[in-house]
C-alpha cells in the first residue's frame, strides 16, 4: 500500500505485432521472472505455426482457444459449486440428528423425571413393585 493514496489502474498496452490486448494479457501471465522477450518469442512461434498449419488468421484461432478454456474452467467451476453445495446441506442435516439424540439422551438418562408414556415403555426391564 503506498503512503500518498490509491495506486491508478492501468490499460494494458496492446500487443505490438498485431494489436491485440487479449494476446498481451496471455503473453505477460505467460511471462516469468520478467522475460518479456522470451514470452513473446514463444507465443509469436505458436501462432505463426498455427497460421501455417491451419491457413486461418492465427488471432480467430487464439480467441476460438480462449473461449474453449473458458467455457471448460467454468463447467468445472459449476460442479465443484454443486458439489460443495451438496456435502454442506449434507453436513447441516448430521448436526441436527447428533443435536436431537444428544437431547432425548440427555431426557432419559439425565434428568430423573419420567413421563408416563417412558414409565409404560419398560426399557430396561425393570420390575414394578
Amino acid at each position: 500500500m503506498p503512503r500518498k493514496g490509491p495506486v491508478p489502474k492501468r490499460d494494458v498496452i496492446p500487443d505490438p505485432k498485431y494489436g491485440n490486448v487479449k494476446l498481451a494479457k496471455f503473453v505477460n501471465n505467460l511471462m516469468q521472472r520478467g522475460k518479456k522477450s522470451t514470452a513473446e518469442k514463444i507465443i509469436y512461434s505458436a501462432l505463426d505455426q498455427v497460421s501455417s498449419k491451419s491457413k486461418r488468421d492465427p488471432l480467430e484461432v487464439f480467441e476460438e482457444a480462449l473461449d474453449q478454456v473458458k467455457s471448460i474452467l467454468n463447467e468445472i467451476d459449476k460442479s465443484e459449486f454443486e458439489t460443495s453445495q451438496f456435502i454442506d446441506y449434507k453436513q447441516q442435516f448430521q448436526i441436527f440428528l447428533f443435536l436431537s439424540l444428544l437431547f432425548i439422551i440427555c431426557d432419559v438418562f439425565v434428568f430423573q423425571t419420567k413421563t408416563k408414556w417412558i414409565q409404560n415403555l419398560n426399557l430396561f426391564n425393570e420390575n414394578k413393585d
